[in-house]
């Protein structure tokens, strides 16, 4: 029997949402039974295909909510961040199963109401961190807890992904600490690169379904770009509950694309990780675990795994608790740190008339620190 899903947005990242579900639906596993789209004149094409398919297309997402609690399993919300919180609350109350896009929520005062709701409405919600859900994820994972290369002593990463000033135009809380009244804080760390720090806190996690909380940071945040209010460079130190130190770097102000590249060290060996490969190196040796792609762009096991939660099976998922271990180095790093102004910044005009910012040896810095 084909499960019952309902979408709210396909723009922006919602088209990655919308493309990866239609060829679920291709395959049999899914059908559509509703959509929130509320700017249908640049999408009359999916609204056309949608309901063709017998999708009902809404303009608000609260009363597509109403009419389909009770008729769907599940709902994918691949909104913008400051609207995870309300809209996840909203679907939970009226019992619906989500998948929120990452990353869960702002602050932890956003995701507790969350897990509030989850565990009053007796359904789930789950994050799209959607590398967690890979099995080379959790086969990783499981090395490290088999004890094999002792104990992990530190945990590092850096992702530096330069972006120009169109970056930050592209939607109306890029860049912001806060959007209509509500928290965002929109940060490199806290979005585009969210899923490494992410798999960072993940992988220092003492049992296979938990991550590691943190509960204290140092470093510092940087802005660029003096045409936004966040920060657009960090560099993080974090100590976690368990007592081990989480260093990460990265950076949208840098001088090219760099990594992401992380680095596990433990007692008798480490584990370098990147998007291609993965290597563990030991005493005796060097060895790599294959990582394997899929057409989803990554996303293949997240949607399984959904389906088969959501179908009564039993599957790992980037719950709220574990989502929470990312939103509280978020709320943290803002809480505890002042976003500066870098001694020295440099303008670099691009062949397309685009333009973006450069703290010159930053990459060199976070490079060495992770790597050396």
């Amino acid at each position: 029997m084909k499960l019952k899903g309902a979408i709210i947005g396909v723009s922006g990242y919602g088209n990655v949402h919308y493309t990866d579900l239609m060829r679920c639906c291709k395959e049999g596993l899914m059908e559509f039974v509703g959509a929130t789209v509320i700017n249908r004149d640049v999408e009359q094409e999916k609204c056309a295909v949608l309901e063709s398919m017998g999708c009902k297309i809404y303009d608000n997402y609260k009363v597509m909510l109403d009419e389909l609690s009770g008729k769907i399993d599940f709902c994918t919300i691949p909104t913008g961040i400051l609207y995870h919180k309300e809209m996840t609350v909203y679907a939970l109350q009226k019992h619906i199963n989500v998948l929120v896009e990452k990353p869960a929520a702002p602050d932890m005062e956003s995701i507790n109401a969350m897990k509030l709701a989850e565990k009053e409405s007796g359904c789930f919600a789950c994050v799209g961190f959607q590398y967690n859900y890979h099995k080379t994820t959790r086969d990783l994972k499981e090395l490290l807890l088999s004890g094999e290369l002792g104990a992990v002593k530190r945990l590092k990463g850096y992702c530096l992904w330069p972006r120009n000033n169109q970056y930050y135009s592209r939607n109306g809380w890029s860049g912001k600490l806060f959007s209509n009244g509500l928290p965002v804080f929109d940060a490199p760390f806290s979005n585009a690169t969210a899923h490494y720090l992410m798999l960072l806190l993940y992988f220092g996690g003492s049992i296979q379904e938990k991550g590691a909380m943190p509960v204290k940071v140092e470093g510092g945040l940087w802005r660029a770009n003096p045409d936004i209010e966040s920060c657009d460079t960090a560099e993080l130190h974090y100590t976690l509950d368990n007592g081990l130190m989480l260093d990460y770097y990265c950076s949208h102000s840098c001088d090219d694309n760099q990594g992401p590249f992380l680095r596990i060290i433990c007692e008798k060996g480490e584990v370098n990780w990147t998007l291609s490969k993965i290597t563990v190196k030991t005493e005796s040796g060097e060895r790599e675990i294959p990582v394997i792609t899929d057409p989803f762009g990554s996303r293949e096991e997240m949607w399984h795994a959904l389906f088969d939660r959501v179908s009564g099976k039993q599957s790992f998922i980037t719950d709220l608790d574990l989502a929470a271990c990312h939103t509280k180095a978020v709320d943290l790093a803002f809480k505890s740190l002042s976003i500066e102004k870098p001694e020295s910044v440099q303008i670099i005009h691009n062949e397309d008339k685009t333009f973006r910012y450069v703290i010159p040896g930053f990459s060199k810095n976070a490079i060495e620190q992770v790597e050396k």
